[in-house]
């Protein structure tokens, strides 16, 4: 009797384990989710005519598809969670991002060729206007442009290079960044060009070979 008991045991844990085996883990679906839907290029420079989007969510297997490619181009490498676009000519386009289950998710594209009208400096994502009271504060000095972000600490973007202020492309440029809590920071400029240099404004792109910036102000003697 006790044998027969040990041997209705020892079958149910055998089928226990192999219901156990057979139990498949299910990954959850998750919606297609990017960091930004919208994007804004300028073919002024090479340097502001491309971003990249990362994939927030997904399901893996991305591809990307550009409803118009003369206005602008998208591709994705690697995992294909980066998606790296281009601008080619002025207009509107919208690049379709598609998971492995089908998932969608949009980005809408504007492409321009326009110089800015305010005056604005951008790097690495951030945009600080100097134009209106509180803003920050720029110094100008041939081969040196020096802004103080007061309402962010007193941070200084200090941009040099060599060849002053004539138009075209220079060398030696660098930019540095102190000042607040943060780490000073310096960064060797693989670009620097001033498009336009004039009495009434000035632009400048510029570009360490991963991110790209520009500075736009006005009334410089």
């Amino acid at each position: 009797m006790k044998k027969t008991i040990y041997n209705i045991l020892g079958l149910s844990l055998i089928l226990l384990f192999t219901a156990c085996e057979a139990e498949e883990f299910v990954r959850p679906i998750m919606d297609l989710e990017l960091v930004s839907n919208e994007v804004y290029l300028n073919l002024i420079s090479t340097e502001l005519a491309s971003a990249t989007v990362h994939v927030r969510n997904g399901n893996g297997g991305y591809s990307v598809e550009s409803s118009d490619e003369n206005i602008a181009t998208a591709s994705n490498e690697g995992t294909g969670a980066v998606i790296t676009i281009i601008g080619k000519n002025e207009g509107t386009a919208v690049i379709t991002v598609t998971d492995a289950l089908g998932k969608t998710a949009t980005i809408d594209v504007v492409v321009s060729v326009v110089t800015p009208t305010t005056p604005t400096f951008t790097w690495k994502g951030q945009n600080v206007r100097f134009d209106r009271a509180g803003g920050a504060g720029l110094t100008v000095m041939p081969g040196v442009v020096v802004l103080t972000d007061i309402t962010n600490a007193n941070v200084q973007y200090i941009l040099t290079w060599t060849g002053g202020f004539s138009e075209g492309e220079k060398t030696g440029a660098k930019i540095r960044i102190i000042g607040g809590d943060i780490e000073p920071e310096e960064n060797d400029l693989t670009t620097f060009k001033v498009l336009r240099a004039d009495t009434d404004s000035n632009y400048i792109v510029f570009s360490d070979g991963t991110n790209g910036g520009q500075l736009y102000f006005t009334d410089y003697p």
